[in-house]
């Protein structure tokens, strides 16, 4: 069970958050990446979790599609941007995804993916997510501590 969410104070957040919620019509496989069309990022993860969510947030950030298509649980982003060539660190950077493991910090056993909007100095972050706590298939700002089971990814 995930916590329950925690509001962050307005005005604390860095990264604007102004994108839309276009469900993709390609379909809604759990297993396949985003792509792009035109200059809009059409997604085939499912509306409303935090995948969906973190495959948005980051082209929206960075114009940079997360590229796997197989085994895209939550809790596995980190492996599989290993795979294809992204930095994997312990270490937060603004816009980075976060991905906690299999029940970190009330993670489910597939883990959660939310994308860092602001580092704050007492080894936490406010990152945004969906499908967290009690506010499912919404967009959210929450805090997380780095540690254990806590890992950054980028390109």
């Amino acid at each position: 069970m995930a916590p329950e969410f925690q509001a962050v104070p307005s005005g604390v957040v860095s990264l604007p958050l102004s994108v839309g919620t276009h469900r993709g019509s390609k379909g809604l496989g759990a297993l396949a990446a985003p792509y792009v069309m035109g200059s809009r990022l059409q997604s085939t993860y499912p509306f409303g979790q935090c995948t969906w969510w973190a495959a948005q947030r980051y082209y929206q950030l960075h114009n940079v599609v997360v590229p796997w298509t197989m085994n895209a649980n939550a809790g596995q982003w980190v492996d599989r941007a290993s795979q294809f060539g992204w930095h994997v660190s312990s270490i937060p950077a603004l816009g980075s995804i976060l991905v906690l493991g299999s029940g970190v910090q009330g993670a489910n056993r597939v883990g959660h993916v939310a994308v860092v909007e602001q580092i704050l100095n007492n080894n936490m972050v406010i990152a945004s997510s969906m499908n967290w706590g009690n506010k499912p298939g919404a967009v959210t700002n929450s805090l997380f501590r780095m540690g254990t089971g806590v890992t950054f990814v980028s390109h």
